[in-house]
């Protein structure tokens, strides 16, 4: 079994989205004889017929179709990949302070840590303690928690 090329997939992808050959070469970058070729080497490297002539026009059949779906999500898998290895990582340590009467309100800890490691893997630290108490008594950072 050969792997199928991601550009012969955003080509039937092309092709049903803009519903015609002249718009799929348009989305691709191609023209439409190129567009064409694309799609007879993929029926040929399948081995199965994905569309119809309709006078000077393509329809999807219904194996096309599951070509279609198919190629959605290999290309969105792909480039999720691609943006996970490319995207660029923060490291560190994020103190945000805030008086008690403020932190409980404003920073939930389930609700900071959701959004935390939705950014970055980095440490966050909560300290709702008052900047006099936290110089005064080094056991106010107890009230510190750690992500």
């Amino acid at each position: 079994m050969r792997p199928v090329d991601f550009d012969l997939l955003q080509t039937i992808v092309a092709l049903a989205d803009s519903g015609s050959c002249n718009g799929a070469a348009e989305i691709v970058g191609r023209s439409q004889s190129a567009v064409l070729i694309k799609l007879k080497k993929l029926e040929q490297l399948l081995d199965t017929a994905l569309y119809q002539r309709s006078g000077r026009s393509l329809a999807l059949n219904d194996r096309g179709w599951d070509v279609v779906a198919a190629a959605r999500q290999i290309l969105r898998l792909n480039q999720d990949l691609v943006r996970r290895v490319t995207a660029t990582r923060l490291d560190g340590t994020i103190r945000p302070g805030l008086p008690d009467d403020y932190g409980a309100m404003v920073m939930p800890g389930d609700n900071l840590k959701f959004a935390v490691e939705m950014i970055a893997p980095i440490a966050m630290e909560e300290n709702c303690a008052l900047p006099s108490a936290r110089a005064a008594a080094p056991s106010a950072q107890a009230s510190c928690r750690r992500f």
